[in-house]
């Protein structure tokens, strides 16, 4: 059986966009996610209404695709040679995917740790609403024009074993067997002598069969959401790539949340042109990114690290808020509860 990686997207059209009522499912959890970040990049994200969202091969997971990659191929016994294969085709799709990363965890020690890098480990975390700050990227950047975008939790997988690639592979094989089964009904239909061996009333199950096979699809319980361009809603879609929403175990105390932006290579100049895809220095290495805009309506509390936590620091996230448009309120500002000292 040949893998087939659909590269079809239902492309953003920011005209509908831009009038619609962007419709979701029900989020899974409270809807809250967080961003850890040092002060710098709080600062920046506040006062200029932007979030990166970084080229997935950039990641700090060098194992960001390949994990997905290589639990698809077990699941599915693909050689190793023909593994290679799928992965360089994988990477050859004609697109770029940029993502921008959060978490479930609100007050968690490795997250301050790994991701406030200010002296001492002096940060912050941004909590936002995730289905109003989605909403807000897709209505505020015209320049996605023809990209797509998708959001959901990551599967960490564990020995090549994932519930991404497993249900996505058994899928894959469901569909393939679908397809070989109204092949030969519709061969046994054109002939008559075989006609004549199988009741009509048989056909008619086997191809009601199909048809609520096809329809079920889609509907597993991934919490993975894809958005449709032509209906401005998200929903889940089998044709879809999993693979980027897989990542290594030693990273599951994350808990991680995250939003892909696709874009097709051709339209990475003209994102270049219109400012939003652009190169920045990352841990001495040169990492392409975009750069969108968001609303602030969507951050709905600043969390202070528990090595930064005294009243000037509170004071100065206060004058952040009023400096970047967001009623000032101290109600909005939080310290980590977690007992640390340094």
């Amino acid at each position: 059986m040949e893998i087939q990686f659909n590269n079809e997207r239902e492309h953003i059209n920011y005209n509908l966009v831009k009038n619609a009522n962007i419709l979701f499912p029900e989020m899974s959890k409270d809807g809250r996610i967080f961003h850890y970040t040092s002060t710098a990049g709080l600062e920046g994200i506040l006062s200029n209404k932007k979030l990166y969202f970084t080229n997935i091969r950039y990641m700090n997971d060098k194992n960001e695709i390949l994990a997905g990659m290589e639990c698809l191929a077990k699941k599915l016994n693909i050689p190793k040679d023909k593994f290679l294969e799928l992965v360089h085709r994988r990477k050859n799709l004609g697109e770029q995917n940029f993502v921008c990363c959060f978490s479930y965890e609100q007050n968690s020690l490795p997250l301050w740790n790994y991701y406030c890098k200010d002296v001492n480990n002096r940060g912050f975390n941004i909590e936002f609403n995730a289905r109003s700050l989605i909403e807000s990227i897709l209505k505020s950047n015209p320049c996605l024009e023809g990209c797509s975008i998708a959001y959901g939790d990551v599967d960490y997988c564990n020995e090549n074993c994932s519930t991404y690639s497993d249900v996505y592979a058994n899928k894959l094989t469901s569909l393939y067997m679908l397809d070989f089964i109204n092949f030969c009904i519709n061969s046994c239909t054109m002939s008559e002598e075989i006609s004549k061996e199988i009741p009509s009333s048989r056909i008619e199950e086997l191809n009601s069969a199909i048809e609520n096979a096809q329809k079920s699809s889609v509907s597993d319980n991934l919490p993975v959401y894809f958005f449709d361009g032509s209906s401005c809603c998200f929903g889940k879609s089998i044709n879809r790539d999993y693979m980027n929403f897989i990542k290594d175990s030693h990273f599951s105390q994350e808990r991680e949340f995250r939003i892909i932006v696709s874009v097709p290579d051709s339209q990475l100049l003209r994102l270049k042109e219109q400012g939003a895809y652009k190169l920045r220095i990352s841990n001495g290495i040169i990492t392409p990114y975009l750069e969108l805009s968001f609303s602030l309506n969507s951050v709905t509390c600043i969390t202070i690290s528990p090595m930064n936590k005294n009243e000037l620091v509170t004071n100065s996230v206060y004058e952040l808020l009023f400096y970047s448009g967001l009623k000032p309120d101290y109600s909005l500002i939080k310290n980590s509860k977690i007992p640390v000292r340094f």
